[in-house]
């Protein structure tokens, strides 16, 4: 669905009234209007003058509000999820 708005506090406003949080894709000639207002998004994947589909599998893969249940998928967050950190101190013996 392809919405118009006359401003970015009413794309936010369009945006974050729906009850999913996918992916928002954000078309505009402003890169600076969008950048301010990427924060303000309640979208899991935000997309600026692209597609809403596809997916760069190196990054973290979810949504937010009805869009998501549990953790990240992929990229750091999936490096986090998968693994445990352990210490290790390594002393010279002693001759």
């Amino acid at each position: 669905m392809l919405l118009a708005a006359d401003d970015l506090d009413q794309a936010v406003g369009i945006a974050n009234s729906v009850p999913y949080g996918l992916v928002t894709s954000v078309h505009t000639a402003s890169l600076d209007a969008v950048l301010n207002g990427l924060d303000q998004l309640d979208t899991g994947m935000i997309r600026v003058n692209a597609p809403s589909t596809g997916v760069d599998f190196h990054l973290p893969f979810g949504g937010t509000k009805a869009s998501s249940r549990g953790p990240r998928e992929q990229g750091r967050a999936a490096l986090d999820f998968y693994t445990s950190t352990r210490t290790y101190t390594l002393v010279p013996a002693h001759p």
